[in-house]
């Protein structure tokens, strides 16, 4: 499984098995590499991005039509898609990335990794919190300026497939892991 993250601040772009990308450009290999055979029992992942009227409905946004595109970098075999919703006025702005396939990655590590250190170049609080109840796993992040969380998202893997999903302004830490659960199935 592969998977991409985009946090909305600009503070990361990471692809499991591929690269790094930081905010000036350059790039360093990520750490991740390919673990167990598969052994998902979940349900199949759609590689599709939601309706705008999907991710409306369970997080409270009002986000317009996605721009989707297919993930690079992907383990052969694995394949996944990157989905930006933004308002009109683009005060509401979700990134959701999906990823299925054969080959399972730890990609929790490489991306909070990266999240964290965009994070810090930015002056941004970067928090995690394990997530029960979510898929085989599942990690809540936020991000916060001035003591107020600015972006909020979830992490989470169920078998070979994974979902991360930031999104500004913040919601609740419910509706992303019920949104996640959705998702994953």
């Amino acid at each position: 499984m592969t998977v991409l993250v985009i946090s909305l601040a600009g503070l990361a772009q990471v692809a499991c098995g591929g690269s790094t990308a930081t905010p000036s450009g350059s790039s360093a290999p990520a750490t991740s590499t390919p673990t167990a055979a598969p052994t998902s029992t979940a349900g199949p992942v759609s590689v599709t991005c939601p309706t705008a009227d999907v991710l409306n409905g369970a997080l409270g946004l009002t986000v317009g039509a996605p721009k989707q595109q297919p993930t690079t970098g992907n383990a052969p075999g694995d394949s996944g898609v990157s989905c930006q919703y933004t308002s009109t006025d683009f005060r509401d702005v979700a990134i959701l990335v999906v990823g299925t396939g054969p080959v399972k990655v730890d990609f929790f590590t490489s991306v909070e990794a990266g999240q964290r250190k965009a994070a810090t170049q930015q002056g941004v609080t970067y928090n995690v919190t394990a997530v029960s109840g979510v898929g085989d796993k599942a990690d809540y992040v936020t991000f916060a300026k001035g003591g107020s969380t600015t972006e909020d998202g979830i992490l989470a893997e169920s078998g070979n497939s994974g979902a991360i999903l930031t999104v500004v302004p913040a919601v609740s830490e419910s509706r992303l892991e019920s949104f996640a659960s959705q998702l994953l199935g």
